[in-house]
């Protein structure tokens, strides 16, 4: 008979730090929520506000996010925009926000403003 893959471990239970981790982990997603945060965006002018990052890896990041229901696409006028949950995840954030940006001035180094781009 053959032999089964068994866990040397369970899996974890779900924990609320790491959902959120999750969601707005990597290089781009918190810069591109923060980025509709302030106004809804078309692609081009998201792209420019969020740095230098490709079309292709914007895109991938904005249907991660539309998957996870943080942004909405606008179809009739191509822009896209936080969803109500999006926005409620951006307001939780900013206090952590903004203790990262005082950390970073900590260390010397100017933070990309919490301002709109």
């Amino acid at each position: 008979m053959p032999k089964t893959y068994q866990p040397k471990r369970r899996a974890l239970d779900p924990c609320p730090f790491e959902e959120v981790l999750a969601l707005v982990g990597g290089k781009w997603k918190a810069r591109i929520l923060h980025a509709l945060w302030w106004a809804p965006l078309r692609f081009a002018e998201l792209r420019r506000s969020v740095g230098t990052i490709s079309q292709q890896v914007l895109s991938a990041q904005l249907a991660a996010l539309i998957a996870h229901q943080l942004v909405e696409r606008e179809q009739e006028v191509g822009v896209y925009r936080l969803t109500a949950q999006g926005a409620s995840l951006l307001t939780a954030l900013m206090p952590a926000a903004l203790w990262g940006d005082r950390r970073i001035r900590e260390r010397g180094e100017t933070p990309r403003p919490l301002a709109p781009p």
